[in-house]
Formats: C-alpha cells, structure tokens, sequence
C-alpha cells in the first residue's frame, strides 16, 4: 500500500485541521505554538446555525445590537469568524465570534450573570466575549457554545428571534454547527 503525501502543504492541512479540534473540542495536545493564528484573524467567515431552529446567528446592526437568529443565506450580517483566544480551564479552547460584516464581537448585552441577550461590541480581550465548544453527545457536529465569563450556554429562543445566554441544559436550541 502506497504511503499518504508528505510536505509542507500535506503538514499544514494536518496542522489546520488539528486546530479546528483543538478550538472546538479542546485538544491541547494538537496546538503547535506557531500554528495559533491558522484560525485566529483572517479565518474564512462561517455560518453560526443552530440544531433545533437551523436558523443561523445574524448581527442586526452596529455596537450594542442584539445577536438575533434568521434564515440562513450566506449574506455577511450571518457569518462570523472564529479567532482562537488559546487554552483555558479543562483542557477547552477559547475562541470570540467576529461579525464578517461589523467586524463586532459577539458578548453579553448586560455584564451579568442572569439570563439574557447576546449583542455585538468592540472586540476586547474580556471574558465576555469568549466561548467554547463543549461536543453534544455521539453528534460532534454540533456543540453547545459556552461563555467563560458566565458558564451560561448560547440559546436560540424556539419560535423566535432571540440569541441570549441561558443556563445550560440539554435542549437541542443549545447546541450550534460552526465550520472552523
């Protein structure tokens, strides 16, 4: 049997392709300390969508509007690129979400710990702004998406358009597909 390729194309796909597991399921181990930007700035934009509504994450404008989720269309105000934050508490990697259109992140609308809505802001370094992917189950496609400031899940309201952060539970409008 012929061996696989080898190179500097075949190793850096193979290194791309060990982020995105390091980022999504926190796999420490397939971080190379000089491969931390193949995910960061200037990845491509994804769609954010969620598993029961299938509807994707949408900016509705500029600093402060509320993250909402609508059809999925591929129009900018519906991607957002994943930048790797690095590693964090047990093993999970942290990554914001940027809007391809506003350049936002996304964040808390209040800084608080109760339930509420997820809105856009300057890009900054808080915890707020922060997320990981914890895999759902035999499905790892899909993950639940959870904020390090709050330890609360990202929640798309069934029936309507509100993204908000909510206590972690094991209904499918938690779970979420994003494409590293």
């Amino acid at each position: 049997m012929k061996e696989p390729a080898s190179g500097p194309t075949n190793t850096k796909l193979v290194m791309k392709a060990s982020l995105l597991v390091a980022a999504m399921f926190g796999s420490a181990a397939a971080l190379a300390d000089n491969e931390t930007d193949a995910i960061g700035r200037g990845a491509y934009p994804t769609a954010v969508v969620n598993l029961k509504t299938k509807q994707c994450l949408t900016s509705t404008g500029g600093e402060l509007s509320v993250v909402i989720q609508d059809h999925c269309s591929g129009a900018p105000d519906r991607m957002w690129q994943t930048e790797l934050i690095g590693p964090g508490e047990n093993g999970w990697y942290y990554f914001r979400l940027r809007n391809a259109q506003t350049g936002l992140c996304a964040d808390l609308q209040t800084y608080s710990d109760a339930d509420g809505l997820i809105a856009q802001r300057q890009c900054s370094g808080e915890p707020s702004q922060q997320w990981y992917g914890v895999p759902m189950g035999n499905q790892y496609q899909y993950a639940r998406v959870i904020n390090r400031a709050t330890k609360k899940c990202l929640d798309g309201q069934v029936g309507g358009p509100n993204v908000t952060q909510w206590t972690c539970g094991s209904r499918d409008n938690q779970f979420w597909l994003i494409n590293f």
